[in-house]
């Protein structure tokens, strides 16, 4: 059963997105930006989440195309794509 849940909203976007999460107990945790070719464009955030937790995304100085938000912790890796257009 997975301890994590990773929600994105508004997607698509055009400027701002908010990134959504859950988890079932306390994490250690990153969350990072990727752009399609895999590179690491924004870490988002760092450092312990616990409950529901919710950051917001700004896309407005990055180009149009689509991208993957990644949440890491200790044992799971949860992804969602984001497609940014104008």
């Amino acid at each position: 059963c997975p301890q994590l849940r990773l929600a994105v909203s508004p997607n698509p976007t055009t400027d701002y997105t908010t990134v959504s999460i859950s988890s079932k107990e306390p994490i250690n945790s990153t969350l990072n930006l990727f752009d399609s070719s895999g590179r690491l464009v924004k870490q988002v955030f760092s450092g312990r989440i616990e409950g529901e937790s919710q950051f917001a995304l700004d896309m407005t100085d990055l180009p149009e195309g689509i991208y993957m938000i990644q949440l890491f912790s200790e044992n799971e890796i949860v992804r969602e794509k984001i497609i940014h257009s104008q």
